[in-house]
């Protein structure tokens, strides 16, 4: 949200909102919502941790969609980084110009689609793979 003197107060927050007409330093890029009088923006920061070799984490920022999501790979089960990248990889391929129920429709599908891929993949190579998924979707109206 804006600071003062017009610079940004939250630079080092992974995510956040931009209010109309802000134009702070972190703000590189522009937003593609439909309505100028809610303008969103995105960041996003992941770090492999203490315990892990990998890291398992994806993220999806389509601001054009209204879409934002992070998959973690199942830490423990094959191929979890593959698993969350697939995911990401599906919602990213999603089309523009969808209303609300198109789109969650075809969120849905792609979702069945990819996690039957991911178990099948998974179970050719004799073991169990997976992700969680949070997922954010705006939508007007």
């Amino acid at each position: 949200i804006a600071g003062r003197g017009g610079r940004c107060n939250h630079i080092n927050r992974p995510f956040h909102r931009k209010i109309a007409g802000h134009r702070g330093p972190c703000h590189n890029r522009p937003a593609m919502m439909p309505n100028p009088a809610l303008i969103a923006t995105s960041h996003a920061v992941t770090h492999v941790g203490c315990r892990r070799e990998r890291n398992e984490d994806r993220w999806l920022a389509r601001d054009d969609l209204g879409l934002w999501a992070v998959a973690d790979g199942m830490g423990g089960l094959l191929a979890g980084d593959a698993a969350a990248q697939a995911v990401v990889a599906a919602l990213g391929g999603l089309p523009t110009g969808l209303g609300h129920d198109a789109m969650v429709q075809a969120i849905t599908a792609v979702m069945a689609a990819t996690s039957a891929a991911i178990a099948e993949g998974a179970a050719a190579a004799g073991g169990l793979s997976g992700t969680t998924l949070a997922a954010f979707l705006w939508c007007e109206g």
